[in-house]
Order: structure tokens, then sequence, then C-alpha cells
């Protein structure tokens, strides 16, 4: 029969992976149906030609699942252990359905091509949901199924796997979609790993001139933050009044700052709310668009562009800033297209203002970092067996209060946001240490050493375990172990000669 053939069996599992490769960034449902397919199929033409016992790389994924599993179960029946368990399944089955197919170079590149395909559907879908909403920004519109983080950390390892499949054209054409994906996304995290690890892909005769090159662009990057964003000076005496006879209003305990503007200096309530019911239909105390209040948006939104806070100030807008400020825009950057250097001054004013003032609420950066906190205080008063997965978040939360963090009670309930302190929160840092080992065990073979897609995947994963959660959902896992997988393809370390 034709579906008993080895040919068909095996050809059959490898378009079921294909379904996996096209939802890691469009669907959970295709990972999974992808996944069960793909192993049957696996199974199925490994027990035809005879099935070989897997070798040292392809049991180091299934090492980690057993690792993980180990943690998890004492909590059962708990339904945070039941989630752990069916999130890892990957770790244990993707590397035997690999290892059965035995990929060759053509399923290689039909993969990475589904993995394309379904960023490209993605990106189409964002964009169509993103300009729905203009000019309000939300670049996380782009990535309308999974996160912007994996979607980032996607599009980086997607890209330059098409440099060791297609020699050509293709892949350039790839990598200028990727990179402008990822600048309308705000991939900041994603932009910044691979810039740091970018030296690895060189040859070893140009790496150390390429460090040295990115090091001279992060000081580059770093003395242009420090021009932009330091305080406007201090003038001798502020003005009382408006240039229309008006009294200001300041507030010289909020440190609030917009492109190296004070947010609350040069007030004058009563002509931008005379002035603003000329220029719009919504009042000045309501809700925009993204349900924040119109006056402290409109008071950013002028500070961005250098103006007072007056009527002269709010007569210099154009119409077309007045329907974004009512469509939630704060800052003058946001209108850029696309708008990556909004958000990179939206992470230092929230770092900033954080340092100035402790509050870390409703800012991405300072809420990890008081996650981060709480965390590392929980780690060293459990180190040996940790808290369990079961008792985590609430141990975390109850962790927050006690060590009276400013952060509100609905931040509280969250994961660390740091992969490697969820490790050893949840089984001791005896249990960290002997994951990290495992983690790390391929960069003691010389050929994963000599490896440069290898060691850039294995770089980012590290890096961005340090900021997030990585192996707390599905797309997450299954990104996690499907690169590992591709990367660590003997025809990747042997350079895919043709």
């Amino acid at each position: 029969m034709a579906w008993t053939n080895p040919k068909n069996l095996r050809q059959a599992g490898v378009l079921s992976l294909g379904l996996l490769a096209l939802g890691l960034s469009t669907s959970h449902t295709l990972m999974s149906v992808g996944l069960a397919l793909g192993l049957v199929f696996a199974l199925a033409f490994a027990l035809r030609v005879g099935v070989q016992r897997p070798n040292l790389v392809h049991s180091l994924l299934p090492t980690l699942f057993v690792l993980m599993a180990m943690a998890a179960l004492p909590a059962l029946p708990d339904t945070a252990a039941l989630r752990e368990l069916r999130l890892k399944i990957p770790f244990l089955l993707l590397p035997l359905a690999w290892f059965w197919l035995k990929p060759q170079r053509t399923d290689l590149r039909l993969w990475l091509w589904t993995t394309a395909l379904g960023c490209i559907l993605a990106f189409l879908v964002g964009a169509f949901r993103f300009f729905e909403v203009w000019p309000q920004v939300e670049p996380r519109l782009f990535s309308p199924f999974i996160s912007n983080v994996r979607m980032g950390t996607l599009l980086a390892l997607c890209s330059l796997g098409f440099f060791y499949l297609d020699r050509g054209w293709r892949p350039y054409v790839f990598l200028a979609f990727a990179v402008l994906y990822l600048l309308f996304l705000q991939a900041m995290t994603a932009l910044l790993l691979s810039a740091i690890l970018l030296p690895i892909l060189f040859p070893p005769r140009v790496r150390i001139a390429s460090a040295l090159a990115l090091l001279a662009c992060i000081l580059g990057l770093g003395f242009y933050t420090y021009t932009a964003y330091t305080p406007e000076p201090e003038p001798e005496f502020y003005p009382t009044f408006s240039a229309e006879g008006h009294p200001y209003k300041y507030d010289f305990n909020d440190p609030s700052i917009e492109n190296g503007h004070y947010v609350f200096r040069y007030v004058c309530p009563y002509e931008l709310r005379r002035e603003w019911a000329k220029r719009s239909q919504l009042h000045i105390d309501s809700n925009h668009a993204q349900a924040y209040p119109i006056y402290p948006t409109l008071l950013r939104y002028l500070s961005s562009r250098g103006l007072r806070k007056d009527a002269a100030g709010l007569r210099a807008l154009a119409n077309h800033e007045i329907n974004a400020i009512e469509a939630g825009v704060a800052n003058c950057l946001e209108l850029e297209t696309p708008a990556i250097r909004a958000r990179w001054h939206e992470l230092v004013r929230d770092l900033h203002y954080y340092v100035k003032t402790g509050n870390p609420n409703h800012k991405s950066l300072p809420i990890r970092i008081e996650l981060w906190k709480g965390a590392t205080q929980l780690l060293w008063a459990h180190p040996w067996f940790g808290l369990g997965i079961d008792s985590l978040r609430p141990a975390l939360k109850n962790q927050l209060q006690q060590s009276n963090s400013p952060l509100n009670e609905q931040y509280g309930s969250l994961n660390p946001h740091n992969q490697w302190l969820f490790f050893g929160l949840t089984a001791g840092i005896p249990y960290l240490a002997i994951w990290f080992f495992l983690w790390i065990a391929p960069l003691f073979w010389s050929s994963f050493r000599n490896a440069p897609y290898f060691l850039f995947y294995f770089g980012l994963m590290t890096l961005a375990m340090c900021t997030e959660d990585v192996l707390d959902t599905q797309a997450g896992v299954a990104q996690f172990v499907w690169f590992w997988l591709f990367t660590s393809n003997s025809s990747f370390r042997e350079g895919l000669k043709e």
C-alpha cells in the first residue's frame, strides 16, 4: 500500500513538521497538530526501516524534559504543574521525530521557507490591523498571534538560516523584510541581542575588528541617548505668566521627561482647555482611544515637541497631531514610520522615571526589575529546593508585599520574567546549576564551538532567558526546541556545502 511505503511515510512526516514550522508565528493549533502528525509518521517510518538509538545530541533535549518533569511532578495535580508538563512536551517528542526522519538539505529548506511564509502572513495581518487604528501606535499589532519578543527572535533566527541554505539573492530579500518587520514591531530585545551577537557570524580573522566596531556603535548610541535625553537646563528664573498673561503651573517634584523636556513645567491649564476645545470634539478630561486621559497625553506630546503647555504651544500643532493625541500618541517620535526611536526613548524615559521616583508601575523594564529583585530575594531565602512550581507566583507576590515593593498588586501575580530565576525558584540552585550545565554541554564539542549559526542561536536564547520567561508559552517552547534542532544539525555545523 502507498501509505506503508517508507518514502511516503517520510514525506508525510516532513510535511507535518512543516505545519509546525508554519505555526511558529501563526497558530498554536498548527504547532500541536504538526508535532503530533510528524511524530506518528516519523515513528511509522522508523519502524519500517528500523529504529535506531538516538545519539547524544538528540538525547539532550529529552534529558532536559525529564529534568523539568522532575521539578513539576511533586506539585501534581496542581494546574501549574500540569501546564508545565504540557508545555514542555516538545522537548521530548520533537527531537524523536527529527531523529527518526533524518532531515536532508531539501527538508531544511522546505521548513525554513515555511517558517518564513508564516512570518510574512503574520506581518500582513498585523499591518492590516495596525493601519486600521493609525495614528494610534500599537506595535504589538504587528505580531497578532505570538508575543513580539518571540516574533523578534524568530525573525532573527530565520533570516540567518537563509544564508546557510540559499546563497543566492533570496536571503538578502528576506533579511531586508525581517529588518523592516523588526523596526515596525519595535522588537528592541531581538534587535539589541542580534547586534551584540553579530561578531560571532564573522570569520575569526575579522571577529575582533567587528567586535570593536560594535563597541564603537554601542558607545555612539549611549552618547546619542545621553545628549538627546539630558534634561533641559534650568533657567535662573521661571516665568510666572504665559504670553497671554495667564499663570503657569510648575511641579518640580515630578521628573517626567519627554525627549529631554520636563512634562509638568510651563503648564497653563486655562489656555490648554480653551484652545483644545477649539481644536477637538473630545473633551480634554475624557479618555482617548487607548483608555487613558487626554490631558496628560497632551502635556507629554507638547513636551516631546519642546513646546510650552499653553495656547501658543497648542496652536503650533498641526491637525494630524491633534488627531494623533486623540488616538493616544504621547510623543511626536511615535508618528515616525517605523517608530523605533520612540520605543528607545520610551525605555530610557521609563528607566529615568523609575530611578528618580522608584515607581515602576505601567513601565515594562522597571516592572521587570522589581520582579527580579523579589525573585532574587526569594531564591536566597530558599536556595536548596526552591518553592515548587505551584507556590512560585503566590510566594513572589507575598515577597513583593513584605519588601514594600511599589509594584501594584496587579503585577505581583506574574512570573519573575527571567527563565533562570524561574528554574531556581521552582527547584533550587542545584537544579538550576544542573540545567545550565546540560544547556551549555554542546559547547564542549568543537563541532558546536565552531558553528556560527548554533552559537548565534545559543547566545540569543541564553540572553533572552535573562529578560523573559522564554519557556512559559507554547510558542516560546516550540521555537526554542525547533531552532536548537535546526542549528545543531550536522549539515549546518559542516557549512552546508553544495
